[in-house]
């Protein structure tokens, strides 16, 4: 979060976020008023915390000059509204499909994601592939982790400590469909969700059964 930085550098930014073509280190400073060695540190800072890069080169009269612009990550600092557009997007399909089409929708959306990944992990031994699944989710951002049986009928389980959309799911809890989809196509297992962060638990848990 933008906040988390230090005032000078969060107004650097933001001068940076204004400017499309970027700026120089000599604008910069003529901006914060401050010196020319204490934007090079503050550039430096960031640059390094691939929070801004190199843009184009500054060619009127002189030497030419180096811009700066904010990365990606720069961006993503500043305030989006992405879950209030999901949310949005979600109820219109609801309303449009309803429920059950909704969750039809959303088990379709686990299975084209888990395609991509099903290649190689149908070699593997079932250990090895559900190990590899809490990898993978990992890997989109879901803290996962392969934890031991709580009961006979089940084989493993798979727990995430935390939900890569929960304010949306605390609205629409079948979009906990879409992880469901994922786990049980990855591990080619038969999965049941035993408990849910969105309902109070501290961990969403996925029992895959024999």
């Amino acid at each position: 979060m933008l906040e988390l930085l230090g005032k000078t550098q969060q107004k650097l930014l933001r001068l940076l976020n204004n400017s499309k073509e970027g700026l120089t280190n000599f604008e910069l400073a003529d901006l914060l008023c401050i010196s020319r060695t204490a934007v090079k540190q503050h550039l430096a800072s960031l640059q390094s915390s691939h929070l801004i890069d190199f843009g184009t080169l500054d060619k009127t009269g002189g030497r030419p000059t180096q811009k700066y612009i904010l990365t990606s990550s720069g961006k993503e600092l500043f305030p989006r509204q992405y879950s209030f557009f999901a949310k949005m997007l979600i109820e219109t399909l609801e309303v449009e499909k309803g429920s059950n089409g909704l969750e039809k929708l959303f088990y379709l959306m686990g299975e084209n994601v888990s395609n991509k990944y099903l290649p190689m992990l149908t070699t593997m031994m079932p250990k090895e592939r559900v190990e590899k699944v809490a990898e993978i989710l990992s890997s989109l951002g879901y803290e996962a982790e392969v934890v031991e049986r709580k009961e006979k009928k089940e084989d493993s389980r798979i727990e995430i400590s935390n939900c890569v959309y929960h304010e949306i799911a605390i609205s629409c809890d079948k979009v906990c469909s879409f992880d469901k989809k994922i786990i049980e196509k990855l591990t080619g297992k038969e999965v049941e969700l035993k408990s849910c962060i969105t309902l109070g638990a501290d961990k969403c848990c996925f029992a895959l059964k024999k």
